[in-house]
């Protein structure tokens, strides 16, 4: 039998950087990243538009917002199901949309909405539409899933806009713009246009007031202290952020945010995430760092999007999200006859973002009824089968590993691997996440082959050709903060004979 035979050597070519002080993650970040995939469940009250678009959380195109009665799903045990959908690829946590950016409530809020002509009092939520089933909680049933099924739980909430409301955003976007009207639904029809039917005339005070009262039913303890992400979708007027960061961090200690209070102005604990800056499962660049720069402060007082920088002063890993439908124009919610992604994409999907330092969070998209589709739940089982098959431990698409790898000095040391069969990926795991390597080239045969630069929980890269047996592969950090320390150092058959695809 032929062995391919890897030598892997570290150089550092270039003068290390300058020491400095390097930020350092929480332990909740470092706990969030070994996670790697969650699942996001992108649904809301849904209304039938003639098949074009029916289901849409934040009401594009609507006259009208869609009233209670038209939420009311009829699955049985509905959360538990998504819980086995979420763990069917692999996720260690799963998020629920529990306010979307329409406005409506999956859980029965005792806050309501005081319209500023009229004085009347609204509640936009599931439990105002049927009042023999009121005591319902969608939140709840959620909550209590994920504890039995042994995932952990987060909850997305929708600060940025909100169209019951008609305020927060400026455009058909999540842009904050809280002194603005909710323009989504009618900027088609022009800035002058009345309020929608079923729409309530608030003012920004009385905004602030209800979203504190959501935040602190949903974190404050009615359902327990061990959410693992709090998701703020649409930034957040920075007036909120030190409310939000102080009632997070008393009250969810285990918790992520993503879209976080800038810490340094509200005095947040640190452990935030960002959002990696797409929407497709693919980061906008493969350099994805773990720190940013407190100088790049974003509109909503946190540290915005995007890949980062490798001399960031502040620790905050990127979340890459993706819907499963076959094109982009869905938003993560569902729509009748929609089809999920193939396996090929989803992969690639995987290496574009857990393979690119980044943690990838899946969307799960209920129907009306709140079931996953048959066709959806196939194509989450299949991701999850062909991760643990390629990349996860066990098997078989790992065909060489070294674990635990220190360089012994910063001009070069090296170590052989045998592969008994052809080898298309190399996949690396910094030990240390501190000390970001900065720059590394894969070389077959003396030629660079391929080469990047941020390297840390995670990095995946596509080898240009199919690696026959007996191929000398040398892997080349160019630079560095300090001596290179591996966590793992892996070849992967993905696609040649005998591959795990």
């Amino acid at each position: 039998m032929k062995l391919l035979t890897v030598v892997l050597t570290y150089l550092l070519i270039h003068d290390t950087l300058a020491a400095k002080p390097l930020p350092q993650p929480t332990p909740v970040q470092v706990e969030y990243m070994d996670r790697e995939m969650g699942g996001l469940i992108t649904w809301a009250i849904n209304e039938d538009n003639g098949g074009y678009k029916a289901c849409s959380g934040c009401y594009w195109g609507q006259d009208h917002v869609t009233p209670p009665s038209h939420f009311n799903p009829t699955t049985p045990d509905m959360a538990k199901k998504w819980v086995a959908a979420a763990k069917a690829f692999g996720a260690k946590s799963l998020t629920l949309s529990a306010n979307h950016c329409g406005g409506f409530a999956m859980w029965p809020t005792n806050s309501s909405i005081v319209d500023a002509d009229t004085g009347d009092s609204f509640r936009y939520n599931y439990s105002t539409a049927f009042t023999a089933d009121g005591a319902r909680d969608i939140v709840s049933e959620f909550v209590e899933a994920c504890e039995e099924g042994g995932i952990g739980a987060g909850l997305y909430l929708n600060i940025g806009m909100n169209m019951f409301m008609d305020i927060g955003a400026n455009s058909d976007s999540h842009s904050i713009e809280p002194t603005g009207r909710f323009q989504a639904c009618w900027d088609e029809n022009g800035a002058n246009q009345t309020l929608l039917s079923g729409q309530v005339k608030s003012t920004i005070d009385s905004y602030y007031d209800t979203f504190k009262e959501h935040l602190v039913e949903l974190f404050g303890g009615r359902y327990g202290h061990d959410f693992v992400e709090v998701w703020l979708d649409g930034g957040y007027h920075e007036e909120l952020g030190e409310f939000i960061a102080d009632l997070i961090d008393k009250n969810q200690p285990k918790a992520v945010i993503f879209k976080a209070p800038n810490w340094d102005v509200s005095k947040h604990s640190g452990n935030s995430v960002r959002w990696a800056g797409t929407e497709t499962g693919h980061t906008p660049e493969e350099d994805m760092w773990s720190t940013v720069s407190s100088s790049q402060q974003g509109e909503q007082g946190d540290y915005g999007y995007g890949p980062g920088v490798a001399d960031g002063d502040v620790w905050m890993p990127a979340e890459q999200d993706a819907p499963i439908a076959d094109g982009y124009d869905y938003g993560g919610f569902w729509y009748p006859g929609q089809d999920p992604k193939n396996l090929t994409e989803l992969m690639s999907e995987y290496e574009d973002s857990v393979g690119h330092n980044s943690n990838f969070m899946l969307e799960l998209s209920p129907d009306r009824d709140g079931a996953i589709p048959d066709s959806n739940l196939e194509a989450y089982t299949m991701f999850g089968e062909a991760l643990d098959r390629c990349y996860r431990p066990g098997g078989v698409g790992v065909v060489a590993s070294s674990d635990g790898f220190r360089c012994d000095s910063k001009i070069g040391c090296s170590i052989p691997i045998s592969a008994a069969t052809e080898v298309d990926r190399v996949r690396l795991s910094e030990a240390d996440l501190t000390r970001s390597i900065r720059a590394y080239e894969i070389l077959v045969g003396g030629d660079v082959v391929a080469s990047g630069k941020s390297v840390g929980r995670c990095r995946i890269i596509r080898l240009p050709v199919m690696l026959k047996p007996d191929t000398e592969v040398t892997v080349r950090f160019t630079n560095a903060t300090d001596v290179p320390v591996l966590k793992a150092i892996e070849l992967l058959n993905l696609y040649g004979d005998d591959g795990c695809m």
